[in-house]
This record gives structure tokens, sequence and C-alpha cells, in this order.
């Protein structure tokens, strides 16, 4: 069983047509769903993943390609719609006859999804996630400073939870046998998950997000997975039909 009766009322995945003009889109689905966290990415041209959320507010985009601060596109996203979103007329994300994809999530805990926006302090401290249960995947990213990465870290990643991540605009490895200076070594609990003194996740006078998922059974579902280089790859078990 599921506790999330009708998933299109928290995600949806909703292909558009970019059309150089303001354009309104849509989403489908059993539900009207006014999105809190909108990721675009083009499918046409050669440009980047564009995340932007009813935290930071429209217009503040962030690209998960690259480690720059976060921009105000006033041609980006414009509105948050109660049956979907309103984009500029950004080449980026809208040009004429390109298609597109948009990931959209609505943040409840019910659904094992939160936005969380913090300031850092330069010391180890704690942050307020509101999941209620221990979060699966967070993904966190400065927003006022030009060079840190993306951060992905959580029990998803395996291994020593607290003490190893990923770098989500970069293709290297994970990072593991972590000094304190990133999450004081210390796993995330069901209400908070603790920063170090890392620029990347808590630098005094920088500002932070933070995207952070939870397993819901029947809905949505992390983890790693080990390849087997055959032509049928390896057998992923979630539970039911990804979107």
């Amino acid at each position: 069983y599921t506790t999330i009766d009708d998933p299109s009322s928290v995600f949806q995945r909703t292909l558009y047509t970019g059309t150089g003009s303001s354009l309104a889109v849509t989403n489908g689905g059993n539900s009207d769903l006014q999105p809190d966290l909108v990721w675009l990415k083009p499918r046409g041209i050669t440009e980047g993943h564009f995340w932007t959320d009813s935290v930071r507010g429209v217009q503040k985009t962030i690209r998960s390609y690259r480690a720059n601060a976060e921009e105000t596109e006033s041609q980006g996203l414009t509105a948050f719609n109660s049956d979907g979103f309103t984009m500029g007329t950004n080449s980026d994300i809208n040009t004429n006859t390109e298609p597109g994809v948009a990931w959209q999530w609505k943040k409840t805990a019910d659904a094992g999804f939160n936005i969380v926006g913090y300031s850092g302090t330069g010391s180890t401290a704690t942050v307020s996630h509101g999941l209620g249960v221990v979060p699966s995947l967070i993904i966190l990213k400065c927003r006022t400073n030009a060079n840190p990465d993306w951060i992905v870290f959580g029990k998803a990643l395996g291994g020593t939870v607290g003490s190893e991540f990923a770098k989500l605009n970069n293709t290297g490895a994970k990072t593991t046998g972590l000094d304190t200076s990133w999450f004081n070594q210390t796993a995330p609990t069901s209400s908070v998950f603790t920063v170090g003194t890392q620029l990347d996740v808590n630098a005094s006078s920088n500002t932070y997000i933070a995207y952070c998922f939870a397993d819901v059974k029947g809905y949505s579902k992390f983890g790693t997975y080990v390849g087997n280089g055959n032509a049928d790859g390896t057998f992923v078990y979630t539970g039911f039909k990804p979107a």
C-alpha cells in the first residue's frame, strides 16, 4: 500500500515545447499541482539544468551542471501557478519549437520532500529538515558564492552516512574519509542534519538551499545499485513503476 493515493498531486513530469514567448505550462494527471520545485531541462538544444523553487522565489535560478552562485533570471521561471508554472522568454529554457521537460515537486512531509533555506555560520550547526523521518537524500547548494559545488549526501549513497558525499555538478566519484568540517561525521536524524565549517555547506555570511527527500512506500525510493555490464543491466526494485 501507499499513503500517496494520487502521486500527481505531489509530483509531475511534464513535457513542453518552447515558444520563445511567455509560456504557461499546464500539468496533467488526476490533480492540479502548484509546484514548489521546478527542475527544467531543454531536450533539443545543448543547455543545462535549471532549478527554481518557492523558497528562493521565482526568477531565482541555480544550475546543477555548474558551481555558480544563484542568478536572477527575469525571463526565466516567472510564476508558480495553481496547475503548473509560467516561464519567460529566456532562450536557455524556452527556445521556439524546442522541446523541454519539467520535473515538479510539491513540498510536503507526507510525500517525503521539503525545501530548506539556511544561513551559514562558519561553525558546526544543525539544520531542521522538517520531514519527521531520516532523509534518504539531501541535495545542497550555496546560493551566494560562485565557488561551492552542489553536494549530495544521505543514506541513499551508501557507505558511512555523514562522512561521504558526491558532487552533482561534476563527474567525480563520491568522496569518502572526510574530516569533521563537512558534516561533523554525523548522520542526519529524523529532525535535523548537521553541517560543519566547509564553504560548500556552511560558510559564514553565505546562504544555502537544501532539497531533502525521504522514501515513501509506493511513491519514492532512493538508493544505490551495482552495475553488471550486461545488456539487461541490473534490476533495481522500487516497489512501483517510476515516472
